[in-house]
């Protein structure tokens, strides 16, 4: 599987799960991988946007006060998973 592919399933994961929460029993490489995924997952999905290959998405948050656009909830999980890499 590509590392795009392997982005989207981490992506995807994070959408439909707890963002990920650090504790004494997670490896904090696992963190640091996913922090690198999802910031090339951003990347590649603003670099979609912006040449016009992928429509600009708005949906209901899925909860009070998340983001409405595919961009808002890409950047929200990657800060997640960045955050949890540098604690």
């Amino acid at each position: 599987m590509t590392s795009f592919f392997l982005a989207v399933r981490l992506f995807h994961d994070a959408l439909h799960n707890d963002p990920p929460q650090k504790s004494s029993t997670t490896d904090p490489q696992t963190f640091a991988a996913a922090c690198g995924i999802s910031t090339g997952l951003l990347a590649q999905l603003q670099a979609f946007v912006s040449n016009g290959s992928l429509a600009t998405l708005t949906f209901p948050a899925p909860v009070p006060g998340a983001p409405t656009t595919v961009l808002g909830l890409a950047t929200e999980t990657n800060e997640h998973f960045c955050e949890a890499a540098h604690e």
